[in-house]
C-alpha cells in the first residue's frame, strides 16, 4: 500500500510540474492538496510524508516564481 501511494504521489507531482506552465492554479491546487490527502490515506504522520511536505513547498515555490515570471 505504501508503494502504491508513493507512485501515486511521485506521478501527480510530476503532473503538477508538467502543468506549471500551462494551467498553474491547477498545479498550485495539486501542490496543495496532495499532502493532505496522503495524510488522510495514511491515518498517520510517518517518515514517507515528510517528502510530500517538501515536494509540495519545492512545487508552490516554484507556481510563485513562475507566475512573477510572467508578469515581468
Amino acid at each position: 500500500m505504501g508503494w502504491l501511494l508513493a507512485i501515486v504521489v511521485v506521478a501527480i507531482y510530476i503532473l503538477a510540474v508538467y502543468l506549471l506552465d500551462r494551467m498553474p492554479n491547477v498545479s498550485l491546487i495539486l501542490a496543495i492538496i496532495i499532502p493532505f490527502g496522503l495524510f488522510w490515506a495514511l491515518g498517520r504522520f510517518g517518515g514517507e510524508v515528510i517528502f510530500t511536505i517538501f515536494a509540495s513547498i519545492v512545487l508552490i515555490v516554484m507556481n510563485v516564481l513562475s507566475r512573477s515570471r510572467l508578469d515581468d
